[in-house]
């Protein structure tokens, strides 16, 4: 097994391993960004772009986005830590440019409705009422604090409720253009894959390749890939996150039961009662 490193033009990297007789790949895309990025004004809003993750783009709607992998049988989810922001999924081999396709969806043409932002600030709000509830959760939260006083690092992902709650679409804007441009990311990639960019169709794959390369002719490449050659540039909704639960929904009454019960599987139902679809 070899590991292949490859960076476009405009600073985007591409990490992949082959691993022979594998039918099944793991994607994602890990951005640089994390709780200890965030200025104090900020602390939480890492998390709450991940809270927003999958709630619809331009093109497909929540519960688009949960059937688009489900029905191939497929795993999508994300993650926020202190360091980085990811985004990934698991498919069969012959799903890998479906999952591109979605992932790349979500990064680049995410909505941010406002009735979504209200949403998802209740479902934080409780969570962290949850986390200060939790000893096993909020003493890590302590040391963390204690370890790094006064700096970054040391302050919880969730971020505090005083924050949380004053967090509006454009606050969510400006954090994705200061820090998912195309330098700022990472796609990884593991399994039954090509390891090797490649933007042929008749090669059975879809990467992303560099904006401008005249070589790459499909659609979906030139869709999904082209990228702002720094942050700074475009409109602030070119890329975005995924977020915790990629359906997460209240922590509360006859949906909460309904997802522990229904396990992952049901998220489609759940977000299509919540209204999500």
């Amino acid at each position: 097994m070899t590991i292949h490193l490859h960076t476009l033009s405009n600073g985007f990297q591409i990490v992949t391993e082959h691993m022979p007789g594998l039918k099944s790949a793991s994607i994602g895309v890990w951005v640089d960004v994390g709780g200890r990025h965030e200025r104090i004004e900020q602390n939480g809003i890492a998390h709450f772009l991940e809270h927003m993750a999958f709630k619809g783009t331009k093109t497909r709607s929540a519960l688009q986005i949960a059937e688009a992998i489900e029905d191939v049988g497929g795993f999508l989810n994300a993650y926020t830590s202190r360091e980085n922001t990811a985004y990934y999924a698991r498919v069969l081999q012959d799903d890998v440019p479906l999952a591109l396709d979605v992932i790349g969806d979500i990064l680049m043409n995410s909505t941010f409705e406002a009735s979504d932002v209200d949403l998802e600030r209740g479902v934080i709000l409780q969570e962290i009422g949850q986390a200060n509830d939790t000893p096993d959760d909020i003493i890590f939260d302590w040391l963390q604090e204690v370890a790094y006083p006064d700096q970054a690092i040391g302050r919880p992902i969730l971020g505090p409720a005083e924050r949380v709650s004053a967090f509006n679409r454009d606050d969510l804007r400006a954090f994705v253009t200061e820090h998912y441009g195309p330098n700022q990311m990472i796609l990884a990639a593991a399994g039954g894959h090509r390891s090797r960019p490649d933007c042929r169709p008749s090669r059975g794959a879809v990467w992303p390749p560099d904006a401008g390369d005249a070589r790459c002719k499909t659609d979906a490449a030139r869709k999904i890939w082209r990228r702002r050659a720094a942050p700074q540039q475009g409109s602030g909704t070119g890329a975005f996150c995924a977020g915790t639960g990629w359906a997460e929904l209240p922590r509360s009454g006859d949906l909460y039961r309904a997802d522990i019960c229904l396990g992952d599987g049901g998220r489609r139902v759940v977000a299509a009662v919540s209204g999500n679809s």
